[in-house]
């Protein structure tokens, strides 16, 4: 059946209830975009979501994939003082290894969902029903390490048997004001804008071989999602904006292809 839907998250903690508390107006956009993403995909009916995050089990030079021992994925938002808001999910061990056979990816025996996957699974899968997950990490390697790694897993999509969902996750510039995170850098906006205006024009090679200046001082943290997301694509399809907003100097975009 292949793939059904694909979509770019951010992960804002805040983003969730009880943890954003009165700051979730903040993020707004982002969840009331993360609610209508979570009604298309149900629609899309996916029987397996794949999922990219950049945080949690990220090697230096290998993609990796999770294959816990006992087949699950379990994560709470413990890390931001919730261990009551938790949730779990089956791995697909069979797309698990169809996956590592066909790319150079590194299997590791991880079971903990980590926050770049939890935020979004929060809103799209609450309402889903039974799914399968599987979970993959970037790498420190560069965009076209990234695009091609996409291209490689939509051929393995291509030929697998159930309908798949992909969901990349990811934060744009974390140096967008002075009291940013990251602190303030130019090119933090300019990092933010050619991603949003070359994702919705389809020049993907635009983000795939970004000036690694730019790469450097946007301090991000989303860009290798990006390029595996762009990957992906079959064809040049235009990616559709649902929001866009940086309440704490952080870029969310939020949209699907």
């Amino acid at each position: 059946m292949s793939l059904v839907f694909s979509c770019l998250c951010p992960h804002p903690p805040v983003a969730i209830t009880e943890i954003g508390g009165e700051r979730i107006v903040d993020v707004q956009k982002t969840t009331s975009s993360l609610v209508r993403l979570a009604a298309e995909l149900r629609d899309a009916q996916p029987e397996v979501l794949v999922t990219v995050s950049p945080h949690g089990a990220v090697l230096p030079q290998n993609i990796s994939i999770r294959r816990p021992a006992d087949g699950i994925q379990r994560g709470s938002m413990e890390m931001f003082g919730f261990p009551n808001i938790s949730m779990s999910a089956n791995i697909d061990l069979s797309l698990v290894e169809q996956i590592a056979n066909a790319t150079n990816i590194e299997v590791l025996d991880k079971d903990t969902l980590d926050h770049g996957i939890f935020v979004p699974l929060y809103y799209l899968a609450k309402d889903l029903g039974d799914f399968q997950l599987v979970a993959i990490n970037p790498s420190f390697a560069d965009g076209p390490t990234h695009f091609a790694f996409g291209k490689a897993l939509r051929n393995v999509l291509d030929s697998y048997g159930k309908r798949v969902a992909f969901i990349a996750s990811g934060d744009l510039s974390h140096r967008l004001t002075q009291n940013a995170p990251s602190g303030f850098s130019p090119m933090g906006k300019e990092f933010d804008k050619l991603i949003r205006k070359s994702l919705e024009k389809a020049e993907y090679e635009k983000i795939v071989d970004m000036d690694p200046q730019i790469l450097a001082e946007a301090g991000e943290c989303g860009h290798r999602s990006v390029c595996m997301l762009c990957g992906l694509q079959r064809e040049k399809l235009k990616f559709n904006t649902y929001s866009y907003e940086a309440p704490f100097g952080v870029g969310y975009l939020t949209g699907r292809f």
